[in-house]
């Protein structure tokens, strides 16, 4: 058999061009099984042809809701066909002669293109299977709306690809169509202790700004935490790789790729102090360069210094607010004081910090954006980047599930393609549309108090700021934004009927 991974192309504006992890552990585990695997990475590929000729314009499929009315032959848009075809061609291996292409989207950005390839491959005669944590979460929508997929893997991606590449029976976690009825079978996760090292082999090396020398690695699954408006720790057991393990693993990716840094995924780091203190022991000998995110607390003096001596050289911290009591409301489960001592203690071992912040909490009042405001201007010296977030609600969360626990009266829902809602009606606030206005204004103000203060806002913070200030004015002017064009809503009446986004009262011509 033929079985081509490839990671898919993204909408985003901004993309991440460093190697994807889920594919390369999938790549390694079927090696180590001998199964033959190939592996290639479009969403590099296609952001380096937008960089060099504009060729590979993903960006056409941004509008989810249009981009499934094309896959299901509702409407028909050539240039999305096209773009598919060129994301095709844009690897080197001859996917369309592959027995089956796993395709993966990890992130939401790439689920729509993950599809358009998908068709595009299955109209070639090429089975595809969508996999990642996007695809995985409208697994049964995905399945059931586009016949054209085999099937979409919910969870134990290595399991479930080496089934489909041996023809083992049933697939474990794999949601497919029955007849008319779609079946999802119980996915099975290779402990990650039992896991090979990812192997990167395929990957277009030289498309990665610094080749594979930086790489991503995961330590744990799950996460400890309960944050309310996060869905890391919902449906995951907490699973840990042992130190030795990823010591021995490490070693294995510097000798094969010549790594020198790499990036942990996990949504955590500082599971517990002895965890992090065992790490410390087994990195120190590799010497390589190492980062990744952390909650700012149970990390002291002594402990980060012993990271920043075993290679640490970044942690991502997510802070959230200077607010304790709307961190206590959604579940942080850190203590401002502590979190602060944590960021200075770090900075002052030479660890740089990264500072999640997030404004736009139900019943968010003066005091809590006064209390960020002063917290960061007390920070600012031990801040190297501030990262300015607006709480968007994944539905997943248990933000999500119980929002009447957290103030919230109704949560829109503009299109079932979203994995977080960003709308939301509060039980004793205003209405969505006068809160939309001051939810950009809360970031916006904390955007200008992190200047002021000489700290470095992140690129990603100051786009999306640039875009909700344009998706609010075209609101107010009476844009439709489905068609991204100022006019009545009577060209999409046959795609979104009463779920326009933005106009309640159509104008349809006679």
């Amino acid at each position: 058999m033929v079985l081509a991974l490839v990671n898919a192309p993204t909408t985003a504006s901004r993309p991440r061009y460093e190697p994807p992890l889920e594919p390369a552990s999938v790549a390694g585990y079927l090696r180590a099984k001998s199964v033959d695997v190939e592996l290639d990475d479009l969403a590099v590929r296609a952001a380096s042809e937008q960089r060099q000729s504009k060729r590979v314009k993903t960006g056409v499929f941004d509008d989810p809701d249009r981009t499934v009315a094309h896959l299901q032959g509702k409407v028909r848009i050539r240039y999305m066909d096209i773009t598919a075809d060129r994301m095709v061609g844009l690897s080197p291996l001859d996917l369309s002669s592959a027995d089956l292409v796993g395709v993966f989207a990890p992130g939401i950005e790439q689920l729509m293109p993950a599809l358009a390839l998908a068709r595009t491959l299955a109209e070639k005669g090429t089975e595809v299977v969508l996999a990642g944590a996007a695809a995985a979460l409208f697994a049964e929508t995905c399945t059931s709306s586009f016949p054209f997929l085999r099937g979409v893997v919910l969870a134990g991606t290595e399991e479930a690809f080496h089934a489909l590449a041996t023809g083992a029976g049933d697939v474990p976690g794999l949601v497919e169509r029955v007849g008319d009825d779609v079946r999802a079978a119980p996915p099975h996760e290779v402990p990650l202790d039992k896991l090979p090292p990812p192997d990167f082999t395929g990957l277009p090396e030289d498309r990665y700004r610094d080749k594979l020398a930086r790489l991503p690695y995961r330590i744990s699954r799950g996460c400890p935490a309960s944050c309310a408006y996060c869905a890391h720790h919902l449906g995951h057991a907490l699973d840990v790789r042992s130190p030795e393990r990823v010591a021995a693993d490490l070693a294995v990716l510097v000798d094969r790729f010549d790594a020198d840094e790499f990036v942990f995924t996990d949504n955590t780091l500082n599971i517990s102090p002895g965890h992090m203190e065992g790490l410390c022991d087994v990195l120190s000998p590799l010497s390589v360069r190492w980062s990744g995110y952390a909650r700012p607390t149970g990390l002291d003096r002594q402990l980060l210094s012993r990271m920043r001596t075993a290679g640490c050289i970044k942690l991502n911290l997510g802070l959230e607010s200077g607010s304790q009591r709307l961190l206590e409301w959604f579940h942080k489960g850190i203590a401002v004081d502590e979190a602060e001592r944590i960021i200075r203690d770090a900075h002052d071992a030479g660890i740089a910090c990264e500072v999640n912040l997030m404004v736009g909490f139900p019943d968010e009042r003066e005091e809590d954006l006064a209390a960020t405001d002063a917290l960061v201007r007390r920070l600012a010296p031990a801040i190297d980047t501030a990262v300015v977030n607006l709480l968007t609600i994944p539905r997943v969360s248990e933000m999500s599930q119980h929002p009447e626990r957290y103030g919230i009266a109704r949560i829109h829902r503009n299109t079932v393609w979203a994995d977080a809602d960003v709308a939301f009606d509060e039980v004793d606030g205003p209405p969505w549309e006068e809160r939309a206005q001051t939810r950009i204004d809360a970031a916006e103000r904390l955007v200008a108090v992190l200047m002021d203060a000489n700290v470095d806002v992140s690129d990603h913070t100051m786009g999306t700021l640039l875009l909700l200030r344009q998706a609010e004015r075209q609101r107010r002017e009476g844009y439709c934004l489905y068609w991204k064009e100022r006019r009545s809503c009577y060209r999409c009446e046959h795609l979104h009927g009463d779920r326009c986004a933005v106009n309640a009262q159509k104008s349809i011509p006679p």
